[in-house]
């Protein structure tokens, strides 16, 4: 069996994994938009400055989801195209990706409502898990391309 015909049966996955993220972070920022302003301005009723920083933050968190969603989408659709020897980099950048936006978007969702300052100090582990997910994205597609240019000649 050829190496192109037999693609990673996980690349379907993470597509859904990364359509579910977008369609939530869809969600997520149009409540940002449209329904958590009022209700952050009740909460910070003695400073309206951390109003407008909270809704920073949400937009943030919805913004880097979204990001992420698409890199695991396109992770996915290059596991599709790839053999299954090829894929172990791109399953683990995948992974960093989904831990990433579960935890930096999350906490920052979560922080936005919650007023909890604690977990802002938890939030830079996903994008920690974020930058490492675009680490082995990388070393995974020179690794491809190498496997590739060598299969030319």
């Amino acid at each position: 069996m050829n190496e192109t015909t037999n693609p990673h049966p996980a690349g379907h996955r993470w597509i859904g994994i990364g359509a579910i993220f977008g369609f939530l972070s869809v969600g997520m920022g149009a409540f940002g938009a449209h329904g958590l302003q009022d209700y952050l301005q009740e909460m910070s009723t003695t400073d309206p400055d951390l109003a407008v920083k909270r809704l920073a933050n949400w937009n943030t968190a919805a913004q880097y989801q979204m990001y992420h969603a698409i890199a695991i989408v396109i992770t996915g659709l290059i596991m599709l195209q790839t053999s299954l020897a090829s894929t172990k980099l791109l399953s683990a950048a995948a992974s960093c990706f989904t831990v990433g936006t579960l935890v930096f978007s999350g906490l920052l969702y979560s922080l936005v409502l919650l007023e909890m300052p604690i977990l802002g100090a938890i939030v830079p582990i996903g994008g920690v898990s974020f930058m490492v997910g675009w680490i082995l994205l990388t070393i995974a597609a020179f690794s491809l391309s190498r496997r590739n240019f060598g299969r030319q000649n």
